[in-house]
């Protein structure tokens, strides 16, 4: 009897285990002025949540978006996708009837971040410009340990992102998807993008000889010793006058 007893504990703490990682904690519902930074790790720096709260009280004011920004310490072995949904589906962001809202969560502990959206804004977030978001305007920071600024650089984007697609403009926010740049490559891109170089410079001199090299320094030394077009109008002019 004592040992039936054990075994039905033991499967009572099991289950309920069990569906305390089946059902993460979600915070409560934010509301009012200050309710796009919800930061429970406490890394956004006072200067990125005023400028945050800035931002998203002017973007609901002029579209009826809401987007929201959520740092927790850790995800409790929940994949940050599925508990970054739930919340935006507990919290009902945007709307009532569009559902047009937005969630940036953040797991300090983890290292990760997940942007969630609402169905109402697919449109001005699919997910190569969400993925771009992540990779070039918050990871690089996050790798630097600044997550304040990637934060603040990541919520700009979502929320410049939205506006754009309803054909407004933000204060002092703007979102290119199409504006990309080397140096917006995190340092382990950068990295690779050296070490890739390398490896074609040296597969071009043993192999081919350098020709590969010779031709791009070939290239290199006709566009700068190219003549200028406006230094050459003016000599034909200077020689016409001559004549």
């Amino acid at each position: 009897m004592k040992k039936l007893l054990l075994t039905f504990l033991l499967l009572v703490q099991v289950l309920c285990v069990a569906a305390a990682h089946a059902n993460p904690v979600i915070p409560p519902k934010p509301a009012g002025a200050d309710m796009y930074v919800q930061d429970y790790a406490e890394v956004v720096a006072p200067i990125d949540r005023a400028r945050i709260l800035d931002i998203g009280r002017e973007l609901q004011d002029r579209t009826t978006a809401q987007v929201v920004v959520l740092t927790v310490k850790e995800l409790d072995k929940q994949p940050i996708e599925a508990y970054s949904y739930a919340v935006l589906d507990a919290w009902n962001l945007g709307s009532r009837e569009s559902h047009n809202g937005a969630l940036l969560v953040i797991s300090t502990k983890e290292k990760q971040s997940y942007i969630a959206v609402g169905n109402a804004l697919k449109g001005a977030l699919p997910n190569s410009l969400v993925y771009n978001i992540q990779t070039q305007n918050i990871q690089p920071f996050f790798d630097q340990g600044n997550y304040s600024k990637g934060i603040m650089q990541g919520y700009a984007s979502i929320a410049g992102a939205v506006a754009k697609e309803a054909g407004i403009q933000l204060n002092n926010v703007t979102y290119n998807e199409e504006e990309t740049s080397f140096f917006n490559l995190s340092s382990t891109e950068t990295m690779l993008i050296g070490v890739g170089i390398t490896v074609l410079l040296l597969i071009d001199n043993f192999l081919l000889g350098g020709i590969f090299a010779q031709m791009l320094l070939g290239l290199f030394l006709w566009e700068r010793n190219k003549p200028d077009k406006k230094s050459k109008d003016t000599n034909n002019k200077e020689a016409n006058t001559h004549k």
